[in-house]
């Protein structure tokens, strides 16, 4: 039950991972140059189909986590941050899911709901190990947590991007290139 557990989260982590460097992607294009309507809908649809498999695989991981817990550990959920973590990310997948399927979310926010939710399964993943195991080892910070806030920054500015107008990169360029044959 704990190897089922441990392939089913990791598999439901991975595909929130995923969705996250799919909307990355897509973002970076859309600097350089306008998507099309149907480029953006292919997008959507994979990212629809990956948050729904993040929420499937997370929530059975919690779940079959949880039974293991109740049987070795004496308790269903103990508020462990890895715990917590897990639960997070199965709601955050499910309600990305619901909102993209359902169109109630439209525009650039379910490629920002994708870059939150690698940075929500980061931090749940590696930032609840790094905490754990610098409370039981005493130790200071390590390269765990410089790596978790790089990626939170890069994340950040992905998503901070979409605020601005598409193509907008490739049209700088553009008036450059112009501006030079001009001269």
């Amino acid at each position: 039950l704990l190897t089922f557990h441990i392939a089913s989260v990791s598999l439901g982590y991975g595909a929130v991972f995923l969705g996250a460097f799919l909307a990355a992607v897509y973002l970076i294009q859309r600097l350089f140059r306008s998507p099309t309507l149907k480029a953006y809908q292919k997008r959507l649809r994979l990212l629809t189909s990956v948050a729904g498999a993040a929420a499937v695989l997370t929530g059975i991981g919690v779940v079959s986590g949880s039974i293991w817990a109740n049987a070795h550990l004496g308790g269903y959920f103990i508020w462990d941050a890895r715990d917590t973590g897990g639960i997070l990310v199965t709601f955050w997948s499910a309600a990305a899911w619901w909102g993209t399927r359902l169109r109630r979310i439209t525009g650039h926010i379910p490629m920002l709901a994708a870059c939150v939710g690698g940075v929500l399964v980061a931090w749940s993943w590696f930032g609840a190990n790094a905490w754990q195991s610098s409370r039981i080892a005493q130790h200071g910070f390590s390269t765990v947590w410089t790596s978790l806030f790089v990626f939170t920054s890069i994340e950040a500015v992905l998503a901070l991007s979409a605020l601005l107008p598409a193509g907008c990169i490739g049209r700088i360029r553009r008036d450059a290139r112009d501006a030079d044959l001009i001269v």
